[in-house]
C-alpha cells in the first residue's frame, strides 16, 4: 500500500470526478501480497483485547417501552438473522428463491411515475449492480448480472469454479460446505461522483450497506442461509467479473444458500 504521505500529496486531476474515490479504494484493496499483513493486524487486535464501547455512566437512564405487538413479523426477521457458515453441498438453490431475493432486496418499484428501488439512493442515481456467481443453483454455473430496473438476469459467461480458484477471489475461511451462490455488490462511480464529487464514494458505501442488509433480511424471511463477506481480492474479482476497475468497484459480497 502507498503510505499516507503519498496519498495526501497526490496531485488531483480535476477532470476525473472519481479519482479520489479510486485512490482510497485502491489503497485499501486486498491482494495476495498484503493479505498476510492484513491477517496479522486482525490477530493483533484480538490479542490486545476488545475496546470498551462508548458509554455515559453519569447520564439519566430512560427505559424504553416494549415492542408493539403489530411488529412481530419484522421482529422475527431482524432478531433471527444470523450469519450462517455451514452450507449444504448437494442441494441446489432454486431460480425462484434467487428471484425473490433480488426483487425484494433491490427490486423495481414505481412511485409517482418514477422508477425507484427498494434501496435508498443518493439523488436516485442507483449506482449499484449485483453480479451473481452461480456454483450450485438452477442456473448454469457462471456469472450473471442484475440491475433493479430490469425483470431479468443478464447471462455474462459460463464458468466452472473449483475451490482453489474461488479462494483466489473471496476469503471464505471458516465456511463449511459449498455456498451455492455469491451476490457481488458493485458500485459504478461515474454518475455518482460526477454529481456529488468525492463525497459520492461515501454514498456508494452507504448504499451498498443498505442493499447488503436488505439481502440478508430477505434471505432470513425466506428461511435461506446467508453470510456477508468484506474480504475479497479486489483486482482478481474485478478481472473475473470483467469489471472496468477504473470506476466499477466491488463493495460487498453475500453468500446465499
Amino acid at each position: 500500500m502507498r503510505d499516507l504521505i503519498k496519498i495526501i500529496n497526490k496531485k488531483r486531476n480535476s477532470s476525473d470526478k472519481y479519482e479520489l474515490a479510486s485512490l482510497f479504494h485502491n489503497n485499501t484493496e486486498l491482494n495476495t501480497v498484503n493479505i498476510k499483513e492484513h491477517a496479522k493486524q486482525i490477530e493483533e487486535y484480538y490479542n490486545e483485547g476488545d475496546y470498551k464501547p462508548l458509554n455515559y455512566p453519569y447520564s439519566e437512564k430512560i427505559d424504553l417501552p416494549k415492542l408493539s405487538s403489530g411488529y412481530k413479523n419484522i421482529q422475527r426477521v431482524v432478531t433471527n438473522r444470523r450469519t450462517k457458515r455451514d452450507f449444504s453441498s448437494s442441494k441446489k438453490l432454486s431460480l425462484k428463491k434467487i428471484s425473490n431475493i433480488l426483487k425484494l432486496s433491490y427490486g423495481n418499484r414505481g412511485v409517482e411515475e418514477k422508477t425507484l428501488s427498494t434501496v435508498p439512493s443518493a439523488g436516485a442515481i442507483y449506482p449499484l449492480h449485483i453480479y451473481l456467481i452461480s456454483l450450485n443453483t438452477e442456473l448454469k454455473d457462471g456469472i450473471y448480472h442484475y440491475y433493479f430496473e430490469n425483470n431479468f438476469l443478464d447471462s455474462i459467461s459460463e464458468k466452472n469454479l473449483n475451490e482453489k480458484e474461488l479462494e483466489e477471489l473471496i476469503i471464505t475461511r471458516g465456511i463449511k460446505g459449498k455456498i451455492p451462490l455469491y451476490m457481488v455488490i458493485t458500485a459504478d462511480l461515474r454518475n455518482l461522483c460526477s454529481k456529488y464529487g468525492d463525497r459520492g464514494y461515501r454514498f456508494a458505501l452507504l448504499e451498498a450497506g443498505h442493499l447488503g442488509q436488505n439481502i440478508l433480511l430477505t434471505a432470513e424471511s425466506l428461511n435461506i442461509g446467508a453470510v456477508p463477506f468484506g474480504g475479497f481480492y479486489d483486482k482478481n474479482l474485478a478481472k473475473f467479473l470483467s469489471l472496468n476497475y477504473e470506476y466499477n468497484k466491488a463493495m460487498y459480497i453475500i453468500g446465499i444458500g
